[in-house]
């Protein structure tokens, strides 16, 4: 008994190992979206201290009203929920993939072990931090939930598959599953007829992305300040947006040549003490079968999104459109990994994989560095005697190195910021960039009744207007010497706010000229 016990042990440890692996180094590249509790973000401020009747109404203006009830049910937890549960969601979904790789790719363990790490770790999609994009992590789960359930569980599988169909882009890439399910009943009787018998034979889940669209676009589709959202397709688009994400891709680069090298040095030692690496030699056949897919794969991730004209690119909020892309460059990357020598392999994927760590760590570091920037502009603007005392607030930041991907904060960012300081929902802030017309588009806004959307229901379009100027300027720092100037390079800067009136007559005019249009219209609170 005791050989027997000690036998399944052995076993048992064997079995966990590679997850245990998987699981350590996606910590090392995620387990920093633990750390920020509370801390919000550009759209996350339409879901903060807002009715419940207003994130309602936006998620049914556009589309998702699922999406709302799914908001109001966590906010009810707290901000902190989002990332705990997506920290889990993502890594469930690696370990989906990882069994849809075991079954469909001829090659080794060790090899599907590093594809695997790739599709965790890859860089894309930074902004799962935000607690706006949640709907986009569950459904991205329940994908290759339903993926991996395909082949034996199709009833199960068909459920979990129209439920993640709520992120419209999984519509397309839904053919990647299909194409398995076709592969799995006819491997040795490939051809268009065979495809044709098997189209006819399973006519539901072979029109189920276009069942659920063609409901979607009569029932559920957007209306008012969401008219016309992702509805602008255009085939030109497919030539352009492609072309500008490729050369975003290559401007990627990691933070440090030093830390790089550092890193790349300890994980080749590690991994190969740990002997994860494949020592098998492959044919070009299979190589090239895997950049095939990876393409494959690539195209259908990117398509819905291109033929929109929406570019997936990195330092945006765009970068929300990557979701699907880890899985096509993970398998291109390992194709290209794969035709190396088994030497020059090791020290490609070490390298690869500190590059990747590196930009992970960097982007969860530049999200801390612009909430520590939110929450001192909430302090400060808290002690503002004039902003106090004004209706309308424009902002000047002089300090956009702080800030996310180093883009302005918009005014539902500047009202989520001002509603939570001053505990109060009747002032505008936005940026001066945005301004006028910017406050043109924020009054059609109130006249419309969707003011209280966006935290600024109990704006007064009917009172004597105050407003004020303000700039944020960065303090700087009286430290000259060298190990001070490198810490600055990475630290969040010391601000002060300069505050001035303006002319409310300028305001007053802008009020005039949105009194007369009205072409959104909202229930209002």
């Amino acid at each position: 008994m005791v050989l027997i016990k000690n036998e399944l042990i052995k076993i048992l440890n064997k079995f966990q190992r590679p997850y245990i692996y998987l699981f350590a180094i996606y910590c090392s590249s995620h387990i920093w979206i633990l750390f920020f509790g509370n801390a919000l973000y550009w759209d996350d401020w339409s879901l903060f201290n807002i009715n419940q009747n207003a994130v309602l109404e936006t998620f049914h203006m556009n589309g998702s009203l699922l999406f709302g009830y799914l908001h109001l049910s966590l906010l009810k937890i707290g901000p902190y929920i989002y990332r705990i549960l997506t920290f889990i969601l993502m890594f469930s979904s690696g370990l989906f993939a990882n069994n849809i790789f075991k079954r469909n790719l001829n090659i080794d363990e060790k090899s599907i072990f590093i594809l695997t790490i790739l599709f965790l770790n890859l860089p894309f999609f930074g902004i799962r931090v935000t607690i706006i994009s949640f709907p986009y992590v569950i459904c991205y789960f329940l994908f290759f939930a339903a993926w991996f359930l395909f082949p034996k569980r199709t009833f199960l599988s068909t459920f979990l598959f129209i439920l993640s169909f709520n992120i419209n882009s999984l519509l397309c890439f839904y053919i990647l599953p299909y194409l398995e399910k076709y592969y799995i009943k006819n491997k040795s009787n490939i051809n268009f007829k065979s495809f044709l018998k098997f189209i006819r034979t399973n006519i539901f889940i072979s029109f189920i992305p276009l069942f659920f669209y063609t409901i979607k676009l009569i029932f559920f589709k957007p209306y008012s300040i969401y008219e016309g959202y992702n509805q602008n397709f255009n085939l030109n688009n497919l030539f352009q947006s492609p072309f500008i994400q490729i050369i975003d891709f290559f401007k990627l680069k990691s933070p440090s040549l030093l830390l790089l090298f550092f890193v790349t040095t300890i994980l080749l030692y590690l991994f190969s003490k740990l002997n994860i690496f494949s020592k098998i030699n492959y044919e070009k056949s299979i190589c090239y079968k895997l950049l095939r897919l990876g393409i494959l794969s690539t195209f259908f991730a990117g398509f819905p999104y291109w033929i929109l004209g929406l570019t997936p690119i990195f330092n945006s909020w765009d970068n929300r459109h990557q979701l699907l892309f880890p899985l096509g460059f993970s398998l291109i990357f390992l194709s290209f990994l794969l035709m190396l020598d088994f030497r020059l392999r090791k020290v490609f994927i070490s390298f690869l994989l500190s590059t990747i760590l590196l930009i992970n760590i960097s982007n969860y570091y530049n999200f801390h560095k612009d909430w520590i920037k939110q929450t001192t502009l909430i302090d400060q603007i808290s002690k503002n005697k004039i902003i106090q005392n004004s209706d309308v607030i424009i902002f000047k930041d002089n300090n956009l190195e702080d800030n996310l991907y180093n883009l302005s904060y918009r005014y539902i960012d500047w009202n989520g910021i001002i509603s939570t300081a001053l505990n109060t929902n009747s002032k505008i802030g936005l940026n001066f960039e945005d301004y006028p017309d910017g406050l043109i588009d924020i009054f059609k806004l109130i006249n419309a009744n969707c003011g209280y959307l966006f935290n600024m229901h109990n704006f007064d379009m009917k009172k004597s207007i105050k407003a004020s100027l303000v700039e944020i300027n960065v303090i700087e720092d009286k430290e000259y010497t060298i190990i001070a100037k490198l810490i600055s390079k990475y630290k969040p800067s010391n601000i002060e706010l300069k505050t001035t009136e303006i002319d409310p007559n300028q305001i007053k005019k802008l009020m005039k000229q949105s009194s007369n249009i009205n072409q959104y219209f909202c229930k209002g609170n």
